[in-house]
């Protein structure tokens, strides 16, 4: 196993957490910047769950040797 295997491994691991749970990441990265926020926005869930779709996309073309 090669470090472009590995690569890939945690790549789809992180885009599984972001379309798994964007509410905690949100909470995580973004909630503290305001005062009054109780929810995300409809935009910024799916944002974060496109942005882990392309990350298991790419993780899934790295773990197989498509792309280095």
């Amino acid at each position: 196993m090669n470090q472009s295997n590995i690569a890939g491994i945690i790549l789809c691991l992180m885009g599984m957490l972001l379309c798994a749970f964007p509410l905690v990441i949100w909470k995580m990265s973004e909630k503290w910047k305001s005062n009054s926020a109780s929810t995300p926005s409809t935009k910024y869930i799916t944002t974060i769950r496109v942005v882990g779709g392309t990350f298991i996309g790419l993780g899934i073309l790295l773990a197989l040797g498509v792309i280095d």
